[in-house]
């Protein structure tokens, strides 16, 4: 995983390949962190999910979920930063 993540993050990242229970737990927080995130932390939090996802620690659904809730919540603000 990458150097650069945050300690919450990679964590959270990390139990989404453990159990049920851990991946429940860590999408719960991982949704929570998102919708927390400052504006200006958008483009760093896509590429450390984007990494993840291209070492296949991170599946394209829970991807996906976390992408949703961002979109969701950061709506149009998010465009330009998406290639």
């Amino acid at each position: 995983m990458g150097r650069n993540l945050s300690p919450v993050l990679r964590r959270e990242l990390e139990n989404l390949d453990k159990d049920a229970d851990s991946r429940k737990s860590a999408m719960r927080a991982l949704k929570s962190y998102v919708k927390d995130l400052d504006f200006r932390a958008i483009p760093m939090f896509l590429a450390q999910v984007s990494e993840t996802k291209e070492t296949g620690t991170v599946s394209g659904e829970f991807t996906i979920s976390l992408y949703e809730v961002l979109a969701r919540v950061h709506g149009v603000k998010i465009v330009p930063m998406i290639e």
